[in-house]
């Protein structure tokens, strides 16, 4: 993967500073480590935050609305408390269900947002070789998928990934779909259908045949399919009546000549980029490109392919004016969402001001919480005294409770003549409460509800909240002064 692999190798290698969580704050950019892509569909905005390998779902207001992963680098479908992604990148929507690409661990996932699960549709999880493809999705190995958009041809549907890896684009049928050539590709396979895998800045009347440099970004509108090429510092159409792949700007006529990079505005491959990461098209045709190394996002226009500043240029983070090598793109009408990948944001212009303005996030307490309830029976001695409750949290290891924000319990009996303090503060990762009780008959019952909200940062910088909630039934009979309800967060 040359510069690309080394380059975000590097980068998932950085370990963030624990976030400062408020209780329904705003929290800025502050949330997201290295995000990679954006996308919106509907009232959803999707972001892929890569350096926590998960994926947020917000709406329009920056309210998050699902945390997807558990937040730890890994591979694991399931629940979206539970399911592990790898450096995740590529994000788009098709109905109730999301797309991801998890480029590390070489796999498209699906996210059901109905019934919040995550499963495997595409990869071994192994690096793939094949330069064809054509098998079903989980049987077929794939190569550093980078980037994904939902494509609609004939009376078909499907998922086109920018397959960095490989230096080609494939395909993934949703449903039988026509395709170049007088071709009809089977639902649920996955197969080539840009590149031949040489890493080329060629282009070709044949899409088979012309060469890619680690595809990084994909968009298309009615008549084109736009690719951000990144290590070519290109933008390169391929024509969806044939598949013919051209040039739309930057790089030069040498195909071999991968060194043809610089920050010039121009007219079509008189302009200059250096390694695209992110492309987007508007309402009226024009393609937006996340010009990542020179820190902007440019503009394409005209017949001419007129290439421009939009906005950025100097490496940084003013807020307003400045970017840091933003990574992904998506035009919501009048604004684009711009993933400022190095800044640890996402901002938003006004396409129709030019105006940018960093996108605060809400992170309500809801979101991260893993809400978890046990049930266990116990028991206690019949004599008039204190029953002590004990329970351990379990943080993990370098987890540590957050300092800035207040983990507190609750702890509720269903007995009158009980008497306990009915919350606290969780101050370490041990709670103790005694609770005083009359004497009991034999075979009587009480129920102790025991809640907790528990705010913490992991070692790589992540910060969430867990609720837990633990429920004992205590049987009067068998003696015991102590009602252990072991570890709350495991």
């Amino acid at each position: 993967m040359g510069v690309l692999v080394e380059h975000y190798g590097g980068l998932g290698e950085i370990t963030g500073v624990p976030l400062e969580l408020v209780e329904n704050s705003h929290v800025g950019g502050s949330v997201l480590h290295y995000p990679g892509k954006v996308a919106v569909s509907g009232e959803r905005v999707v972001v892929s935050d890569s350096g926590h390998h998960r994926v947020l779902v917000m709406d329009k207001e920056g309210r998050v609305v699902e945390v997807v992963g558990e937040g730890k680098a890994g591979y694991k479908d399931g629940g979206f408390s539970e399911a592990q992604f790898n450096n995740p990148q590529g994000v788009c929507v098709v109905g109730d269900k999301m797309f991801v690409c998890d480029t590390d661990n070489n796999r498209v996932r699906c996210v059901d947002l109905v019934e919040k699960q995550v499963s495997t549709v595409v990869g071994t999880g192994a690096l793939g070789m094949d330069k064809e493809g054509g098998k079903q999705g989980v049987e077929q190995e794939i190569s550093s998928p980078w980037d994904i958009c939902h494509v609609e041809q004939g009376d078909g549907s499907g998922l086109l990934v920018a397959m960095a890896g490989s230096h080609q684009v494939w395909l993934y049928c949703l449903t039988d779909i026509p395709w170049w050539k007088k071709v009809t590709y089977t639902q649920g396979t996955m197969v080539r259908v840009v590149g031949s895998g040489m890493e080329e800045n060629r282009n070709n009347s044949y899409p088979h045949k012309a060469g890619l440099a680690q595809p990084s970004g994909i968009s298309l509108d009615e008549d084109w399919i736009y690719l951000a090429d990144s290590e070519s510092s290109t933008v390169r159409k391929v024509n969806r009546k044939d598949g013919a792949v051209k040039n739309l700007c930057g790089g030069e006529r040498d195909p071999t000549n991968l060194f043809a990079y610089g920050d010039v505005d121009g007219d079509g491959m008189a302009a200059k980029l250096q390694h695209p990461l992110g492309v987007a098209v508007g309402g009226e045709g024009q393609v937006y490109i996340a010009d990542s190394y020179n820190h902007k996002v440019k503009v394409v226009e005209g017949s001419k392919a007129s290439v421009s500043r939009l906005v950025g240029g100097v490496a940084g983070d003013d807020g307003t004016t400045q970017l840091c090598e933003p990574g992904g793109l998506c035009v919501d009408g009048d604004k684009l969402y711009v993933a400022d990948t190095n800044n640890h944001c996402v901002k938003v212009v006004d396409l129709g001001t030019g105006v940018m303005q960093r996108w605060n996030i809400v992170m309500m307490d809801v979101v991260d919480s893993t809400e978890k309830t046990v049930i266990s029976n116990h028991t206690m001695g019949e004599q008039q005294g204190t029953l002590t409750i004990t329970a351990r949290l379990c943080l993990g290891e370098g987890s540590k409770l957050n300092a800035e924000a207040p983990s507190s319990w609750s702890l509720a009996v269903d007995r009158p003549d009980w008497q306990c303090q009915p919350k606290g503060r969780v101050e370490s990762d041990v709670l103790t409460i005694p609770v005083t009780h009359p004497a009991m008959s034999a075979g009587q019952v009480a129920t102790v509800e025991l809640s907790g909200k528990v705010y913490i940062c992991t070692a790589e910088g992540l910060c969430m909240v867990r609720t837990v909630k633990h429920v004992a039934r205590v049987t009067v009979g068998g003696g015991g002064v102590n009602l252990d309800l072991g570890e709350l967060l495991a």
